[in-house]
């Protein structure tokens, strides 16, 4: 497990900031969902005609397949550079292209999408596409949670005033050898102990329990939900992915600060739940497994587009920093192989 000790707790600061305002529109596929390198939520499909979905290696050289994804930000690609070519979908399908002579995949993932948006979505108005497919991929629940989560952080100590001047300070004065900069570093170094604590104080509160309980309930009923109608709009197959654990690998230890964020240890305990519903489920509701989180947590690569990039840094701030838990380009490769694994085994 990787500890970053340094620039790491500014990506925590930045990581409760962006749960505090991810709330609106729907929700967040495992993060806040409004950046511009991503294309705004629609709920009208995008195709690829020579692309996605399969429910089983074909039976005759030249066999097509049709696959419909549905579900959240990560279905739908957000924070890649080019959704169309990048996403999961896109990279199925041409991995699929070995096997099938034509391969159709129509992606109605939608930025924010929780599990209640998308099974009233389905009992209203079930996209044509989903009769007769070969499979349906289903990504959700990452937003049941997400949505939410931001509200307990409106009052921690570390949204308050002085907080991002605490933590330059103490990048600045991280080596300083003279008087006043140790003293501004200790000041720092205790302020930052206290943003620790009070993290570290919203994820072991009832209310953040409350939270997770309520999105655990929520996605058991929703889930079978949104499974029946798919089945009933007459897909053959049926795939839903577990929920990775985007700071699977992260946790934070500052020299001179109390404490430590172990973010692995907590988005841990936020997903397992989650999980453990949708594993829980799948017999009983006829769907297959396609397990996204234990190959991501056994994976040694970088595969969510959280990070720091300390190429550009004044005076040992940096400046460019993500906390966008969704995967990146080699996570979504990574999500093509197991579908297809799935698909083909």
């Amino acid at each position: 497990m990787k500890i970053y000790r340094v620039f790491a707790l500014i990506l925590t600061l930045v990581f409760a900031l962006s749960l505090a305002s991810c709330g609106s529109s729907g929700g967040a596929g495992t993060s806040a969902e409004d950046t511009s390198s991503a294309e705004p939520a629609s709920s009208v499909p995008e195709t690829q005609s020579d692309a996605e979905n399969t429910s089983s290696a074909p039976e005759t050289p030249g066999d097509g397949i049709s696959i419909v994804v549905l579900g959240d930000s990560i279905a739908r690609g957000y924070g890649l550079q080019n959704v169309e070519r990048e996403r999961y979908s896109a990279l199925l399908s041409d991995l699929l292209k070995e096997y099938y002579e034509r391969v159709d995949i129509t992606n109605y993932g939608i930025d924010g999408q929780t599990g209640k948006e998308l099974a009233d979505s389905l009992a209203s108005n079930p996209p044509a596409e989903l009769s007769g497919a070969d499979a349906v991929i289903i990504s959700i629940g990452g937003n049941n949670m997400l949505t939410r989560l931001g509200e307990l952080f409106k009052d921690s100590d570390m949204l308050k005033e002085g907080a991002v001047e605490a933590l330059k300070d103490y990048f600045t004065n991280l080596i300083a050898t003279d008087a006043v900069g140790k003293s501004r570093f200790e000041a720092a170094a205790a302020k930052i102990s206290q943003m620790v604590s009070s993290i570290n104080s919203v994820f072991e509160s009832e209310n953040f329990k409350s939270l997770l309980n309520d999105a655990v309930s929520k996605l058991r009923d929703e889930l079978p939900a949104i499974v029946s109608a798919v089945r009933e709009a007459g897909a053959k197959r049926i795939l839903v992915q577990t929920i990775y654990n985007p700071y699977y690998d992260t946790v934070i230890s500052l020299r001179g600060v109390d404490g430590k964020l172990d973010l692995a240890t907590r988005g841990e305990q936020a997903v397992a739940e989650l999980n453990n519903v949708i594993r829980e489920l799948a017999d009983e509701n006829g769907y297959e497994i396609v397990e996204i989180h234990d190959a991501f947590s056994a994976s040694l690569d970088k595969l969510t587009n959280a990070g720091i990039d300390l190429s550009s840094a004044v005076s040992g701030f940096p400046l460019n920093f993500g906390v966008d838990p969704h995967p990146n380009a080699a996570g979504h490769r990574l999500i093509a192989e197991l579908i297809k694994e799935k698909l083909l085994g």
